[in-house]
């Protein structure tokens, strides 16, 4: 709709500059996140397995006469408290590296009490408890006013001691088992490992990742805008050069850049402007071409058209016979140009039927030496049997009428032109020859093209309109044919084309040769 506009669209620089920044902002929210939100449920969550991992490895080694060191050991290595009891709640093997261990000032009774629930539990039991100041408490229900341990308990779980207030209180992760030795006693493995507050730490870490966040996106602004000039430079370059190619300037010149895919580009594009350069000439050539051919036969019909009127005794048979030649050449170009035209967008399609092939070359010869005789041409048909093909019988008449028009408007000086037909295993191949004065190798491929002329010299054809070698690509083409020229300076041109013979006719050609 006319009046709307379209919202303008970021630019590549600042898409760099965004994602960039956008990339820069995840990284530090993730860094946020796990470093403060979730820090302690990662620090639990590690100490838990660690014990675990611990607690496994002293049940591997349960029957080991080396276990006393190999506690010390793990424990030392792994500021964990260990404790083996028996079934009377009495010490097999010890490890104290703390005074915090809860584990080593449990009683009889507590132990006990750990001892039933991990066995309710499936013989294995995690238990995080709050690290307490530490009071004793006797009961005069237990051992007549005896200690029973320095921690109460209550609703039928453990309930270490009283919760210090505060958030510097630390816990104590308790990590029991119960195994069987080879002797099959069962033991209880307590493990005690403690959990520091980590409130501090997360505090410090905030400070830190503050600082951090400023630094690191004032970084990220100057990299984005750094990289995004760096990269959009040679694709900015490279845009505005591609637009004055597109306003017809074929000389601008595409430079490469610091990356494979701009090189790339840029040579593509080169190529493109200059291939586009080519086709300018080739179509200012060609209009000139076509304004000459057209205003050749336009004069002489207007000229002699003129001198019948003005001057007593021109309107003669042979004056209106130029007016009717000039005005048939006239529509032979503009036929040729509209087939031509049609032929290569595609829009023409073919018509197959299987014909004799030799007998319409016979034809068509027949007719040319009738109207080339008189100026001296010699048209000769070299053939040894009549072959049939399937093609489109008017499109491979329009091919042998301009290979043939094209042998007549090059011919040496001898005007003999011989056409020759040869039967090859699967194919028939026709050649027109002439022995003129031949094509140079660089410039067989350009032949082909509307109005390419070796000498660049325009001339008008002596039959035809100079568009046939371009009709002749186009409709073999089209079949799939097979064609070419092979030339030498000074020796002559043979112009010659491959058509498939009929699957049964093949055939019987193999299975004669054999």
């Amino acid at each position: 709709m006319k009046g709307v506009k379209k919202a303008a669209k970021l630019g590549i620089r600042w898409k760099l500059i965004t994602y960039f920044a956008l990339f820069v902002a995840v990284i530090l929210v993730l860094l946020w996140l796990f470093q403060t939100v979730f820090l302690d449920s990662f620090y639990k969550a590690i100490k838990t397995r660690n014990a675990q991992a611990c607690g496994d490895s002293i049940v591997s080694k349960i029957n080991s006469p080396n276990l006393g060191d190999y506690i010390n050991e793990l424990a030392r290595q792994n500021d964990v408290c260990v404790r083996v009891v028996n079934g009377e709640m009495r010490d097999l093997y010890s490890a104290d590296i703390s005074p915090d261990c809860l584990i080593h000032h449990y009683g009889t009774f507590q132990l006990f009490l750990i001892y039933n629930y991990t066995k309710e539990n499936g013989g294995m039991r995690f238990e995080t408890v709050p690290q307490t100041q530490y009071q004793s408490f006797y009961s005069s229900d237990f051992g007549g006013g005896q200690e029973i341990g320095l921690y109460p308990f209550s609703g039928g779980d453990l309930q270490m001691g009283q919760l210090t207030t505060g958030e510097s209180a630390m816990e104590s992760l308790i990590y029991s088992r119960i195994v069987k030795t080879e002797a099959g006693q069962e033991v209880l493995v307590l493990l005690n490992s403690t959990i520091t507050p980590i409130n501090p730490t997360v505090q410090t870490i905030q400070v830190q990742l503050a600082l951090i966040t400023i630094v690191a996106l004032l970084l990220s602004l100057v990299l984005a805008v750094v990289l995004s000039q760096k990269i959009s430079k040679p694709i900015i370059k490279t845009n505005n050069a591609a637009k004055e190619l597109a306003q017809g300037n074929y000389e601008v010149s595409f430079e490469g850049g610091d990356y494979r895919e701009i090189r790339e580009l840029n040579s593509t594009l080169s190529y493109a402007a200059s291939e586009l350069s080519k086709v300018e000439a080739l179509r200012k050539e060609l209009i000139a071409n076509i304004s000459h051919d057209l205003r050749t036969p336009l004069t002489m019909i207007g000229g002699y058209s003129e001198m019948m009127r003005d001057i007593p005794g021109e309107n003669t048979p042979e004056n209106a016979q130029i007016i009717l030649d000039e005005t048939t050449r006239l529509t032979n170009l503009v036929n040729d140009m509209l087939n031509l035209s049609r032929l290569q967008s595609g829009t023409q399609t073919l018509t197959l039927t299987e014909f004799s092939l030799t007998q319409e070359i016979r034809e068509i010869l027949a007719r040319y030496n009738s109207l080339t005789k008189r100026d001296g041409y010699h048209i000769v048909f070299d053939y040894k049997e009549d072959v049939t093909v399937e093609a489109d019988q008017v499109r491979m008449s329009q091919v042998i009428y301009n290979l043939v028009n094209n042998a007549v408007n090059y011919a040496g000086q001898d005007k003999e032109i011989l056409v020759r037909q040869r039967l090859k295993p699967g194919f028939v191949r026709v050649e027109v020859i002439d022995h003129g004065e031949g094509i140079e190798p660089e410039k067989l491929e350009l032949i082909w093209d509307r109005y390419y002329k070796v000498d660049k010299t325009h001339r008008r054809a002596v039959v035809g309109t100079g568009l046939g070698l371009s009709i002749v690509k186009s409709v073999l083409e089209m079949h799939s044919a097979k064609y070419g020229v092979e030339s030498a300076v000074g020796e002559g041109s043979t112009f010659w084309f491959e058509l498939p013979l009929p699957e049964y006719l093949a055939q019987i050609d193999e299975s004669q040769q054999q």
